[in-house]
């Protein structure tokens, strides 16, 4: 098991925007643990949720994408 905060090359899309939605979200519940003594559980959810869908269409639009690459190997 690798422990990095880099993602590797081999790690698709989903998989690395999952893993910093999911340490966002224990950052954000230990945080709260310890500052305020109760977590605020449905805007953490939301917050990740946001979080992992908005770097995913990030991440998403910065993938080049080669139009019409069928028609040119032809």
């Amino acid at each position: 098991m690798k422990f990095c905060i880099q993602p590797s090359s081999s790690d698709s899309m989903f998989i690395r925007n999952a893993r910093y939605a999911m340490i966002f979200f224990g950052v954000s519940l230990l945080w709260q643990r310890l500052s305020v003594d109760y977590i605020l559980w449905v805007q953490t959810v939301i917050t990740t949720i946001l979080l992992f869908l908005l770097s995913l269409l990030f991440d998403w639009a910065q993938t080049p994408y080669q139009w019409n690459k069928k028609d040119k190997e032809k």
